[in-house]
């Protein structure tokens, strides 16, 4: 535990676990809401469903779309809290989807700097959409 009372935090392994998120859940939780990761990017971040996005009226799917909503917007917001450097990390690489070799050139960035920038901003982006939805932990804990 450091001082405050917190559990220390396995940076790297958060950040992995972070990755996995972008790459997994996050990216089912778009297709089944019918939207784009791009949409994350609008400042006017609309939370109405676009087209048809539940497919029946079931009580379930329901619950299921308020569910990802809930976790849709807590990305949007903890995406946009974060630093400059983090955000555009975030952005570019999660929800544009630019490849790291392109995202290091574009940061003007050495390898291993943009990997400790990334690594960096995984583990922000974990303790700031924590901070939008306590039951969104992704920090792996030594």
């Amino acid at each position: 535990m450091g001082i405050l009372g917190f559990r220390q935090v396995d940076q790297k392994a958060t950040a992995k676990k972070v990755r996995k998120f972008f790459d997994d859940d996050f990216m089912l939780c778009v297709r089944k809401m019918n939207r784009r990761p791009q949409d994350l990017k609008s400042p006017q971040y609309d939370p109405q469903p676009k087209g048809n996005t539940i497919g029946n009226s079931s009580e379930e799917a329901i619950i299921e779309h308020i569910d990802l909503e809930e976790v849709y917007r807590a990305v949007a917001v903890a995406i946009r809290n974060c630093s400059r450097r983090s955000n555009l990390i975030l952005v570019g690489r999660y929800l544009d989807g630019i490849p790291d070799s392109i995202m290091q050139e574009r940061l003007g960035l050495e390898h291993t700097h943009y990997g400790e920038s990334k690594n960096w901003a995984l583990n922000e982006f974990a303790d700031r959409v924590q901070a939008q939805l306590p039951s969104l932990d992704l920090h792996v804990y030594k």
